[in-house]
Formats: C-alpha cells, sequence, structure tokens
C-alpha cells in the first residue's frame, strides 16, 4: 500500500473557479490546468477532488405496469444499460477524470479523489435515481454506490499519481442515519470494495466530526468503526461547527490547537493516522485576509508537530458562479473561502502554505514524534469532547504533551493520567475505573476534577470522606499557590467533603478543601472539586488571563514529567520531537500577537542550536539556557544539539 506519512501534504480542495461543482458537465480543461497551475506556484502537493455522483453514474430505472422494474439505462442513451456496462460509468466521464490525472501529473500534484460526493457546501447532490431511497440501507442504492467505487478501485489501482480514495465528501451529513450499524455496514460495504479491487490506495475517512462513544447518541458515526474499515482518519476542524470552539481570535490558542487536539483523540482512539482534510476561515465576513494567515500560520506549526499527516484548506479560489446550487442557497461559499481570489491572484494565505513548504525541505518533509509521559483519559461513557479539549490546551500551556486514551487502555508507558470534568452516574466502565487505580498505585499519578460523578470507592482512592452532594447556589473561588484568586468560577455540583488521608494543596476563599492530593500505592491521586475544564469550555478569551494551567504544571511536577525544554510562558507552545540521543528539533508556536523575548532552559547543556525559520533570534547560550525572540503569531523550528 502506498506510504501516506513520508511529507507532511499541504494541498486545497477543488473545484474550478468559473464553474464550481459543475465541473464534470462543464468541462473546460483549460481552466483546470490553469488553477492546477496556480497551486504548483505556491507549492501545494495535494488536490481533493470530487466525483460529481449524478454525472458518473446517470442511471435511469424504466418501469413497466405496477411500478416493476424493466430496465436499468443510462438517464440520456436508454442504448447504455447495465448488462453493457456493469457498473453503469459514463465513458464521457471517465475520459474527463483521465485528463485530469493527466494535468496533476502535469504539475506533480497529487490527487485525493472522493468518490461518494452527495454532501457539497450545505446541500445533498443527491443522484436521480435515488428516489427517497435511504442512500445507507437501501440494497438497490448499496449496490451502486459499491459498483462505482469498484470501478475506479478497479481502473486506476496502479495510478501513483493517485495518493488516496476518500470515501466521499462528508458523507455522514447527507441524510439521517438510523443505526451506529448501519453507518458500520454502509462504510464497511465501500471500503470492502475498494480494498478487493485496488490494494495499493489507502482509504481516507473523509467524514465531518465523529462521535465518541455509543452514548453519543446524536451521532451514529464513531470514531472506532470508521478507523476499524478506513486506512485513515479525517478532521475537518471549523470552529463554527464545533462545540467550544468559536470562543476565542483565530490566533488564539483554543483556536488553533481545535484541530491538533481532534486529530491526536482520533488518531489515538482509532489508532489509525489523520490528515486534516478540510480547515478554514470560513470568509471574509470573519477574518480579514491577514489574520487568516496568521491562523493558517499557526495551525500548519501545530499539526505538523501533532503528527499529522497534512492540511487541506477549503478551498482553492473564490467562485464566479456564486448564482448556481449550491453556492446561491449558502452565502458562506460567496464570501471568500478560497486561497485564490476571482481574478486568480494569490491571496496572503496561499503564501502560508508556500513558506511553510520550504521549511518542510528543511527538515525533511516531516518531524520526528514527540514524547509522551502523559494521558488524558476519555470515558467510556462520555457524551461530549468539551473536558478533554480544554484539558489538552492546559497541557499546552505547561509543555505536556499527551495522548488521548480510553480508561482500560494499558497506561503503562505513561506517568500522568488525566481525568478531566468527569460527571454522570456511570461515567467509566468499572473494569477501566479499576484501571486508573492500578496506574496509581503501581506508582503514576492520577488527576480527576469533579463534575457530579459516581466512582466505586471514590473516598478511598482520593483520601476524602463524603459528606454530600448537593447543587450549587453561588460561585466558588479556589485561592492559588500563591495565595491569591486562581479560579473563580460556577458549576453544578458541589461536593461537602473532609479529609481522611488526603492533604490540602489548594483551598477555596473559605478554607475548605478544593485540590486534594493523597498517596495510593506506590503513586499519587489528586482530586480537584471543580470541573474546570468544562467550565472553561463556555468561557471566551479564557485563556489569554487564567492561571489555572499552574495546576497541570503542579501536576506535571508531581509526576516528575521534566520538559527537554522550558518555557515560562503559557502562550508559547514547545515542543521537542527527538532525532537521536544527542540532537533535537524543537518546535515553537507564540500566541500572542506582539513578539516576545522569553529564558528558556534545556534538560542538558546546550551544544548548538540551529534555526530553520527566520521568525526567531537566539542569543546568550549558557551552558542550559538562552534567550529567544519570536515574532508574533509565528511559529519556529530550532534544531539542538547537546
Amino acid at each position: 500500500m502506498v506510504n501516506c506519512n513520508k511529507r507532511f501534504r499541504l494541498g486545497v480542495n477543488y473545484w474550478p473557479r468559473h464553474h464550481g461543482v459543475r465541473m464534470w458537465r462543464e468541462w473546460e480543461p483549460e481552466e483546470i490546468d490553469r488553477e492546477f497551475a496556480e497551486m504548483k506556484s505556491v507549492r501545494l502537493d495535494l488536490a481533493r477532488i470530487f466525483i460529481d455522483w449524478d454525472s458518473f453514474q446517470p442511471i435511469k430505472e424504466y418501469l413497466s405496469g405496477g411500478a416493476k422494474r424493466r430496465l436499468l439505462a443510462f438517464r440520456d442513451n436508454e442504448s447504455v444499460t447495465s448488462r453493457s456496462n456493469p457498473c453503469m460509468i459514463d465513458p464521457v466521464m471517465v475520459k474527463r477524470f483521465d485528463t485530469l490525472i493527466e494535468i496533476a501529473e502535469k504539475y506533480k500534484i497529487d490527487l485525493e479523489p472522493a468518490l461518494i460526493t452527495g454532501w457539497m457546501s450545505g446541500a445533498f447532490l443527491e443522484p436521480s435515481y435515488r428516489r427517497d431511497r435511504n442512500v445507507y440501507t437501501d440494497p438497490f442504492m448499496l449496490k451502486w454506490q459499491s459498483k462505482l467505487v469498484q470501478f475506479f478501485a478497479e481502473r486506476y489501482k496502479n495510478e501513483k499519481r493517485i495518493w488516496a480514495w476518500a470515501l466521499g465528501n462528508e458523507c455522514n451529513c447527507m441524510m439521517n442515519c438510523f443505526s451506529e450499524e448501519a453507518a458500520w455496514l454502509w462504510t464497511a460495504n465501500l471500503t470492502r470494495t475498494l480494498h478487493l479491487f485496488d490494494p495499493n490506495h489507502p482509504i481516507v475517512s473523509s467524514m465531518h466530526s465523529l462521535g465518541l462513544t455509543s452514548s453519543s447518541t446524536d451521532n451514529k458515526w464513531k470514531i472506532e468503526d470508521q478507523a476499524e474499515l478506513c486506512d485513515i482518519l479525517a478532521v475537518h476542524p471549523y470552529s463554527e461547527f464545533t462545540p467550544g470552539c468559536e470562543l476565542d481570535s483565530p490566533t488564539d490558542i483554543r483556536t488553533v490547537l481545535h484541530a491538533a487536539a481532534e486529530s491526536e483523540m482520533y488518531s489515538d482512539l482509532g489508532k489509525k493516522p489523520v490528515l486534516c482534510e478540510e480547515t478554514g476561515a470560513l470568509g471574509d465576513s470573519r477574518f480579514s485576509q491577514e489574520e487568516t494567515a496568521k491562523f493558517l500560520r499557526l495551525r500548519l506549526y501545530t499539526l505538523l508537530s501533532q503528527g499529522n499527516l497534512g492540511c487541506l484548506w477549503w478551498c482553492h479560489t473564490d467562485f464566479t458562479c456564486g448564482d448556481i446550487v449550491p453556492y446561491k442557497y449558502e452565502m458562506m461559499e460567496n464570501d471568500g473561502l478560497g486561497i485564490f481570489n476571482r481574478q486568480g491572484n494569490a491571496k496572503p494565505v496561499a503564501y502560508e502554505f508556500q513558506k511553510f513548504s520550504h521549511i518542510l525541505d528543511a527538515i525533511g518533509g516531516k518531524l520526528p514524534a514527540s514524547e509522551k509521559k502523559a494521558v488524558i483519559i476519555v470515558p467510556r461513557n462520555a457524551t461530549s469532547w468539551l473536558p478533554c479539549f480544554n484539558a489538552y490546551v492546559l497541557c499546552k500551556q505547561v509543555g505536556i504533551e499527551t495522548d488521548f486514551a480510553w480508561e482500560y487502555d494499558n497506561l503503562s508507558k505513561y506517568q500522568l493520567a488525566i481525568c478531566p470534568s468527569v460527571s454522570s452516574a456511570s461515567p467509566f466502565w468499572l473494569e477501566g475505573w479499576e484501571n486508573l487505580i492500578s496506574f496509581a498505585k503501581e506508582g503514576g499519578v492520577l488527576y480527576l476534577s469533579y463534575g457530579g460523578a459516581s466512582l466505586r470507592r471514590f473516598g478511598e482512592v482520593f483520601g476524602i470522606k463524603i459528606n454530600y452532594r448537593q447543587k450549587r447556589s453561588n460561585q466558588n473561588q479556589v485561592m492559588g499557590f500563591n495565595h491569591n484568586p486562581l479560579y473563580k468560577g460556577s458549576s453544578d455540583w458541589e461536593l461537602v467533603f473532609g479529609l481522611t488521608r488526603g492533604k490540602t494543596i489548594l483551598s477555596y476563599k473559605n478554607g475548605k478543601p478544593a485540590l486534594v492530593e493523597n498517596k495510593i500505592g506506590k503513586g499519587k491521586t489528586f482530586f480537584f472539586a471543580e470541573p474546570t475544564e468544562v467550565f472553561l469550555s463556555g468561557i471566551p478569551n479564557a485563556y489569554e488571563n487564567n492561571q489555572i494551567y499552574f495546576i497541570y504544571d503542579y501536576l506535571r511536577k508531581s509526576a516528575g514529567i521534566k520538559q527537554e525544554v522550558g518555557i515560562s510562558d503559557s502562550q508559547i507552545e514547545r515542543i521537542s520531537h527527538p532525532i537521536d540521543e544527542r540532537s533535537t528539533f524543537l518546535t515553537l508556536v507564540n500566541h500572542h500577537r506582539s513578539s516576545v523575548t522569553v529564558n528558556v532552559r534545556t534538560k542538558r547543556k546546550i551544544k548548538k542550536i540551529e534555526p530553520i525559520t527566520e521568525s526567531v533570534v537566539v542569543k546568550g547560550i549558557h551552558k542550559n539556557e538562552f534567550k529567544l525572540k519570536i515574532n508574533g503569531c509565528e511559529g519556529a523550528i530550532l534544531q539542538m544539539e547537546f
């Protein structure tokens, strides 16, 4: 199978400027050639393209009396039937697809064809033969979708310009899917057909916002199901369409980290690589062109350091055909989503791709994996990703690189397990909760913040004696390590408790314990009586001045997690990527809007520092310390030798 992880991919989702979704019907290869040349001019190397379902498979059912089917034929050519054309694929469209491959080869741009393109830009572009059938469950629909992907897999299995097959475009948005099992079967039908006829190309899930667990009853499309059946998972991290992600400015640490956090969660829980297949600023009404460029710049650095396969922008160009369906009904699609404008001129965001491509050249195309000694626990009965997402941001603020895991996973390689804002009567499976307790007893540090959960052996694990739980009637204030206010917020539940073996680390203003440390076996537990991660998830600009990350830094130190590189600035991400025993790449992401100079400390004595990027200045190297100046809203990569 094609290795999709040789280089971090840079690309776009593509429809042509003057024809949009009518590309295949209103075929103009000269226009496509010009626009692939535009991609090449800013060093893009991957284009996601879309198969117009109705154009490629123009099936019409001819019925006899009693609505019995007499014949399947082409809509505009009754002489072409399913006997002469078993997959019912229009040969004219196939020739056009072949021409597109030739254009891609000319510019050395790989393709990710999305095969079942029903959902597009807010509209269901259904094939004319659907006739009220359910796309996911009707046998007739399942057969002909399978035939469509069979044709492409069989014909193009040896095509080197194809990078991967995408199942479609956000196929989970086409219509209501009645069950998890139906979603699984639909996916299995297509992926197994593709793998049968094309063992060479990987398959990308290409779904929008997958569900975490079976408790996420409103989303039948699950991470684990898609990961079981597909080779690559995809994220489409648009802030507007993801809970808790449209609260801050486009360059704020939480906004930027949305894509990396979602990708890390999908990858860790699904055990598959992840592609940021769509991202964007969603138009000129939201961000200026300058802010859009900054947003992408920071997102590229965070995705690269997270280990993503690449980043594709939505979309290549602004359209001149905004008066056609679906664009005429979706104003956002007419609001400047492209990296090129209607005249074919590159916007500032396009040049961010170009600059980043040169950086990739300098580091060999991708970064080595970072070391992770902490893990954020995703409860098996979780219904929301918000606690885990905000825990991820807090970890980033204090330089903790973290994985995500279910509570029953093997945690032996970690030193710190974080259970954020745990709620409900059944948050964990029993075997998982016992696994977390064992993790602490064997020498790990277990942290749990309280959102009203019921837990077996609660008091024993955390060294407290529970009196009762009640609804909280007022705001609560936690005092920090310097005895100044650390946290002031509200929560649904107050747990009234005393201490048994636990000791108070932080207190409420009234002196009652808020953060409790307890020794258990060879390790420790920490209980925080506030659902701080959920609280943060509803507060705009929560990460600009909050001090809550001090709790996470205390946890890091308690777990003995030593940073290869330490920076005392919560708005600068710092990620170490070991090359070998004596050298590492250091990725920095500055979320301040202006340049800052910070002191940097390393675990080991520094021998040499080589900046890969021009956005950073290093000076004053002495033993294991140096000063670093980094521009505002910038990323940087250093190569360090010890």
